[in-house]
């Protein structure tokens, strides 16, 4: 993956090492992933759903709407290893998930819990 990471505009701007390691785990085949639904929360830059897209997993990565050109621009340069399809929405914990559907097979998620007042928003989601 060729991802593209900002010196400003906080900690969802940068691949983190969680990310890496869940990259690098779904690429082992452990889960499969080919033509799932997946729902990354926190995507940050997508490091993780864009890898799940590689591997033919139909994905949505969401973050807060700051982070939307990041993941656009991450998605845009990977384009050409998806295999599945790969999508991003604005997600703020708490909100209402009526739109995600069909509902995911699976959720995924790498160091993206930074700040102790998002910990009971975070639930929601799921």
């Amino acid at each position: 993956l060729r991802l593209e990471q900002r010196a400003a505009g906080g900690v969802g701007c940068v691949v983190w090492d969680a990310a890496l390691v869940l990259a690098k785990f779904l690429e082992t085949g452990a889960c499969p992933l080919a033509r799932r639904h997946v729902l990354e929360l926190g995507a940050g830059t997508g490091a993780v759903g864009i890898m799940a897209a590689t591997l033919g997993a139909n994905v949505t990565v969401t973050d807060l709407e700051e982070l939307q050109e990041l993941l656009m621009v991450n998605i845009e340069n990977n384009k050409h290893l998806v295999t599945g399809s790969v999508r991003a929405k604005v997600l703020k914990w708490g909100e209402d998930v009526t739109e995600f559907q069909p509902p995911p097979d699976y959720i995924l998620m790498a160091d993206c819990i930074y700040y102790e007042e998002v910990n009971e928003d975070f639930a929601k989601p799921l």
